[in-house]
C-alpha cells in the first residue's frame, strides 16, 4: 500500500483492521499465530493540500440555498 502511494493513516488503519482479523482467528483457532503481529504501518507522507478560499465558499452556499 505504501508503495502505491497511500497515506500513512489508510495504511495504519487497514492495519489495524488486518491484525484484528488475524488475532480473532487466532482465539479461534483457525490459527496458531498472528503473522501481522509485529508489522508497522508505513506510508507515504501527507500531501499538502489546497484550502477552499472564502468567497468559493460563499459563492456555493448561495447556489445551494438558491436551489
Amino acid at each position: 500500500m505504501a508503495t502505491a502511494g497511500k497515506s500513512r493513516s489508510t495504511v495504519t488503519l487497514t492495519l489495524f483492521c488486518v491484525k484484528a482479523v488475524l488475532a480473532r482467528a487466532v482465539d479461534d483457532g483457525i490459527i496458531n499465530r498472528n503473522p501481522a503481529a509485529t508489522v508497522e504501518a508505513l506510508g507515504a507522507a501527507a500531501v499538502e493540500r489546497a484550502h477552499l478560499p472564502a468567497a468559493d465558499g460563499d459563492t456555493i452556499v448561495a447556489h445551494v440555498v438558491g436551489d
